[in-house]
């Protein structure tokens, strides 16, 4: 976030300032806390800036289950950004004496780790959510086109285009072709880049080859591997490799257990699907001869059952 440009989002920062006054009361941050209710109202306040972010740049009818996927996915994104941002805020909790700060000193250095997650983060991961939402809908569309137009690749085409999406610019291919399952944009944070159906005797077919080789460039640093995957294939709006997920495993166990309380369909395997069918539900079920492409309309399933 830079330059004062962080969109007007409402995040109620009182959540955060309620959730380190909590975590001084405790002297610690665990896994564990991520059930108690002043974490997840941090959660639930994350939840609902990126579902506007979303929410408010689909501007046309789309399937249900393609809003559903991706309201699924905020929400699993959330649970463990909260965690992260938590456990972050448990480690100023003590000075170098390894003793509990003083309430003042502690929410003072605390306000760097809000407004590390809360300002910053948040601010790309508005702007992602925003963006990769409305591919995803696209994508959706070029699907029912099938090859009737070619796709081509666009950047913003101003002095704010990185080097290595410059590179992309122009990139002319048939949505079958594999370039797209990683590199539809977005392809970074704050990325601009976007996709169009031309028609195909109008620009010339690039080389499937150099064009993949090109998206490896343009993403090849470490952090920047996460955004090789298609929104609209996978109907993830985060990248499925994000730091975020490296979480013990009681994180998980947390999110699917808030899930319960509140009927929230998290599942992104099958395996996941069957257990909250019978866990939330009490139905047993063998969802074996769905893959997990299909997990939106398992999740269709899944409200019908509720």
């Amino acid at each position: 976030a830079e330059g004062g440009e962080n969109p007007d989002w409402g995040f109620d920062y009182n959540v955060f300032a309620d959730a380190a006054v909590w975590l001084h009361d405790r002297g610690k941050f665990t896994a564990s806390m991520l059930k108690e209710e002043p974490a997840q109202k941090v959660w639930a306040e994350t939840v609902r800036v990126l579902g506007n972010a979303f929410g408010g740049s689909i501007t046309h009818e789309v399937p249900d289950a393609l809003l559903a996927a991706l309201n699924n996915n905020a929400f699993i994104f959330s649970g463990f950004k909260t965690y992260h941002s938590l456990q972050e805020l448990g480690l100023k909790l003590t000075d170098e004496k390894g003793e509990i700060k003083p309430f003042n000193t502690f929410l003072n250095d605390g306000q760097q780790v809000n407004a590390k997650y809360n300002q910053n983060y948040l601010y790309a991961e508005y702007n992602h959510a925003v963006h990769t939402s409305q591919m995803a809908v696209k994508w959706q569309d070029f699907e029912e086109d099938e090859d009737r137009y070619n796709l081509q690749y666009r950047t913003a085409g101003d002095e704010k285009v990185r080097q290595e999406h410059a590179a992309l610019d122009g990139t002319t291919l048939p949505p079958s072709d594999p370039f797209w399952d990683e590199y539809l944009p977005p392809n970074g944070w704050n990325c601009r880049c976007n996709v169009v159906q031309v028609l195909k005797n109008k620009y010339p077919l690039s080389d499937s080859t150099q064009a993949i080789n090109a998206g490896a460039l343009a993403t090849a640093e470490p952090k920047q591997q996460i955004f090789r995957f298609n929104a609209g294939k996978t109907l993830e709006l985060f990248p499925p490799k994000h730091p975020y997920y490296k979480a013990p495993a009681e994180v998980k166990d947390s999110i699917i257990e808030y899930a319960k309380n509140t009927d929230q369909f998290t599942a992104t395997t099958i395996p996941e699907a069957e257990s909250q069918f019978r866990d939330i539900l009490g139905v047993k079920c063998d969802l074996s001869g769905f893959k997990k492409k299909d997990i939106a309309q398992v999740k269709d399933i899944f409200d019908c059952v509720h």
